[in-house]
């Protein structure tokens, strides 16, 4: 996420200041921008079609990957989308809210009007702008809507088959990569027609070959629990990885998009089979610790509170490296309020949510659920043993049902 952070705050508020200001819904700055020193690293980096924010996105994407299957490990598929639910959204709508802030600042410091409908700002909240073609109020949000899909394929993966078995992991990836070859950046009439059918045809095509590319954290997973060789993690990261190459050359983008994709990508898998491989000699670091701890919230909040941020620090003392020092303080600050107040809290409620019938007919009507069954013993009784215990005691809660995911 710091990579993120730096692309952003550090490359693109600077380098397309009118784009950065037109999501901070705030004029542009005016004066003559003293930065082409500082971006002269970034500019390099272009030039090879490596594009700093690309690397942090592949980090993202593997490591969902990679932990995903973790959390399915500990919880049956419903849980896990119950304990999904309540780690994504308080968290999202912290952000949405925090922007919905700016907006109001940003109206009153500079006549700017409120941006989006009450439609486009449910339908984030929903995380369903994808699917209702609505305007994306962060637009950073497209991974995140990503990753969702890969929770839902994910979750029934386990239900069907188990995350383990290559067969079904192959053939899905390659399901993935031949839907994404037949449908993207066809059917571009029904945008004008149909535009909900347009939008059911296209997002699975655009999200399709990005969870194909998290498949390779899925193989490191395997690899990792050694439920895979390391031949047979060899093979199978190949061919998720052709696939993923494979569908991202034949997309309707423009070359160099698909290029800078490649490369970017590229280096982000280097990176994290590289930190995979000498993962045994990685000290612990409380820092880094914390910064993994605060990433979503950092997902959720810098962009449009960042912008804003240096937009007036600079206006202060127009120093770009102090400008960008000074709102990566005050973010991440926010971003850990909301990880301890809101987050993590909920996360853990979450984690202990029920989700069976036994749980789901305390609180809904019988005839919804059905009759529960009867509870088993937490242990097997005798005659003689029933008053040692006695019938209304209780034995203690399950192992399953306070393991953390």
């Amino acid at each position: 996420m710091v990579i993120v952070l730096i692309e952003h705050l550090g490359f693109a508020f600077w380098a397309n200041n009118a784009g950065a200001a037109r999501v901070a819904n705030i004029p542009p700055l005016t004066e003559p921008l003293a930065f082409e020193g500082f971006l002269r690293p970034f500019y390099h980096l272009i030039l090879q079609n490596i594009i700093f924010g690309d690397i942090g996105v592949a980090l993202f994407l593997l490591i969902s990957g990679f932990v995903i299957p973790m959390s399915l490990e500990r919880y049956s598929p419903g849980r896990f989308f119950v304990a999904r639910i309540f780690r994504l959204y308080p968290v999202w709508l912290v952000g949405l809210a925090a922007a919905a802030v700016m907006f109001v600042i940003a109206r009153i410091a500079f006549g700017s009007p409120f941006p989006f409908s009450w439609g486009d700002w449910w339908r984030n909240a929903l995380l369903i702008q994808d699917w209702t073609l609505s305007p994306y109020i962060l637009p950073l949000v497209w991974t995140l809507l990503v990753e969702i899909k890969f929770y839902i394929l994910c979750g029934l993966m386990a239900w069907f088959f188990g995350v383990h078995r290559a067969l079904p992991v192959l053939g899905i990836v390659a399901a993935l990569t031949a839907y994404t070859l037949a449908v993207e950046g066809r059917f571009q009439e029904l945008a004008t027609t149909d535009r909900y059918l347009y939008a059911a045809i296209q997002v699975p095509a655009f999200s399709a070959k990005f969870m194909a590319f998290m498949f390779v954290g899925l193989c490191f997973f395997n690899l990792f629990r050694e439920r895979w060789s390391p031949l047979k993690f060899v093979g199978m990261s190949l061919a998720v990885g052709a696939a993923f190459i494979v569908s991202n050359e034949h997309a309707p983008d423009l070359q160099l998009f698909q290029d800078q994709i490649l490369m970017s990508f590229g280096i982000g898998f280097a990176v994290f089979a590289l930190t995979f491989a000498v993962r045994d000699w990685i000290p612990y670091s409380r820092t880094w610790n914390l910064i993994a701890d605060v990433s979503y919230p950092l997902y959720t909040l810098h962009w449009v509170i960042g912008v804003m941020l240096i937009t007036e620090l600079y206006k202060l003392h127009p120093v770009p490296v102090l400008n960008v020092a000074e709102s990566f303080v005050i973010i991440f600050g926010l971003a850990y309020l909301a990880h301890r107040y809101i987050e993590a809290p909920l996360t853990e409620f979450g984690k202990r949510v029920r989700f069976d019938r036994a749980s789901l007919a305390r609180v809904l009507p019988s005839r919804l659920v059905g009759r529960a069954p009867a509870p088993k013993p937490a242990v097997a009784l005798s005659s003689g043993t029933v008053g040692a215990v006695g019938e209304g005691s209780d034995a203690g809660p399950e192992p399953g049902d306070i393991a953390a995911p």
